[in-house]
């Protein structure tokens, strides 16, 4: 998953994310006050998209892997359980080698 499907997908938080990465200045950066976590409106949780995400800054240096890491984890680890399940669940209902994923 890139940007741009991020933009798809939610046009707010594409726009905030090519923000960050556009932004030239480090006071501004260092303003934003983020680390490396998201925060999961569905249930208030705070999800690490590093090790020690918590503890790590988004600087002018590091942005692109926090984007990186951002949309990693809204296309890929924040669903990759529910996808299991569904694949799983497939599979059981529709065993034909034809249905493989």
């Amino acid at each position: 998953p890139t940007l741009e499907d991020m933009h798809e997908l939610s046009p707010t938080e594409g726009r905030c994310l090519q923000g960050l990465l556009d932004e030239e200045y480090d006071e501004v950066i260092d303003g934003m006050m983020l680390d490396f976590t998201k925060l999961n409106t569905n249930d208030g949780s705070v999800a690490e998209l590093i090790p020690d995400g918590e503890a790590t800054p988004v600087t002018r240096h590091n942005r692109k892997q926090y984007v990186y890491a951002y949309v990693d984890y809204v296309f890929n680890t924040s669903v990759k359980k529910n996808f299991e399940d569904f694949a799983y669940g497939f599979k059981k209902g529709c065993s034909n080698v034809m249905w493989a994923m």
